[in-house]
């Protein structure tokens, strides 16, 4: 079964085009294949972290755990995206 595809026009900045055209030159490709191979990849990794998550909130609590050992517990608060709050973390410097 062929997929269907739609043409989109964008606009890039000149260095961005420049790199992108010796990108897809570096892998024997065009500028569409190449964007169209990263827009898979990035969808793909998107979806695969939100069906980690959902098993990761799923799961049950182990030991004592009264099961917030994720931020939020079993709620998805905060939870959002790979860029959430909690991949942005700071520890505290201690004196």
């Amino acid at each position: 079964m062929k997929s269907s595809s739609r043409k989109i026009r964008i606009t890039v900045e000149e260095k961005i085009a420049r790199w992108l055209r010796a990108e897809a030159a570096r892998e024997n490709t065009s500028v569409t294949c190449f964007l169209s191979g990263i827009l898979e990849e990035r969808i793909n990794n998107d979806a695969n972290y939100e069906a980690a998550k959902r098993r990761a909130l799923n799961r049950k609590p182990f030991l004592k755990s009264d099961g917030c050992y994720l931020a939020g517990g079993r709620h998805t608060k905060g939870l959002s995206s790979p860029s959430s709050k909690l991949h942005n973390f700071t520890p505290p410097i201690f004196p």
